[in-house]
């Protein structure tokens, strides 16, 4: 919950997961002020939060991210020059960056998979190139519970297997590791969905081929569109999600329309199994 004395203006952004923050500059956010927590227990509540007008250089982003956390270098994706934590995604530098345009979370190949994701728009197609949205807490609860109690007592096996490959690196680099199916929030206890099309390849303890049919079925309700919203953007928007709750997916419709963004991420934990209180 927010504190009634919370100093920030939230407004929600999506039906079932986003809230637009206005009025405020978090490159002039103080570390550990009563703004920063505010703004860190909307992200737990909303999922997702669109800051426009920020414009924020790479240091700049680099100390807004400390806001929520400390800031990860990616273990694949090539990074800025000078800052790397930073990642640049340009459309016009596609090689070497691996592809974004499937549902997922960032790097739950990783034990530690990234909590907090920042991404700030610096140039846009004249149309088109939005990121989409979805609520894992939401896409759990629309399960049944027969299968909300047999997922929680299965684990999933995560890859970087075809990132490693699309960034050119060697398959020693490659990150197998297994996290539950459902995710407790750490913060808050919510139980999250915790699988995706681009990084899960099966449950432990079972083949491809007996976990692909039940996986599928995860991924469709996984990105339904009751429980997504989509962001057109506008160049100096700052969109923060949390990794551990939500999903994305960058649409891929601008041709060869220059795109560039840049983005950090938040250092994780091990994701903890959700309990049966939480389902």
């Amino acid at each position: 919950m927010l504190t009634e004395a919370a100093p920030i203006s939230l407004r929600p952004y999506g039906g079932t997961v986003g809230a637009r923050l206005d009025g405020i500059r978090l490159a002039d956010v103080p570390a550990g002020s009563d703004a920063a927590r505010a703004i860190n227990e909307a992200l737990w509540r909303y999922g997702l939060l669109v800051v426009g007008e920020q414009f924020l250089t790479p240091p700049e982003l680099v100390s807004v991210t400390r806001l929520f956390g400390e800031p990860m270098v990616h273990p694949l994706v090539p990074h800025h020059p000078d800052h790397p934590e930073v990642i640049v995604i340009d459309s016009t530098e596609r090689a070497g960056r691996g592809r974004t345009d499937f549902w997922h979370a960032d790097a739950t190949f990783s034990p530690t998979p990234p909590e907090v994701t920042l991404l700030q728009s610096q140039v846009i197609p004249p149309a088109g190139g939005d990121t989409m949205f979805a609520n894992q807490v939401l896409a759990l609860q629309r399960l049944s519970p027969g299968l909300r109690r047999l997922l929680a007592g299965l684990r999933a096996v995560h890859s970087s297997d075809e990132l490693a490959t699309a960034v050119g690196r060697p398959a020693s680099d490659i990150k197998t590791v297994s996290h539950p199916a459902v995710r407790r929030h750490d913060r808050t206890g919510v139980a999250a969905l915790y699988v995706n099309s681009g990084f899960t390849r099966h449950f432990e303890d079972m083949t491809v081929a007996e976990s692909q049919p039940l996986l599928r079925y995860l991924y469709e309700v996984a990105s339904a569109p009751e429980i997504s919203c989509r962001h057109s953007w506008t160049v100096g928007d700052l969109l923060i999600w949390d990794n551990r709750v939500v999903q994305h997916y960058a649409v891929p419709d601008y041709s060869d329309a220059h795109r560039r963004m840049i983005r950090t991420v938040v250092t994780g934990s091990v994701p903890e199994p959700a309990r049966g209180e939480d389902l």
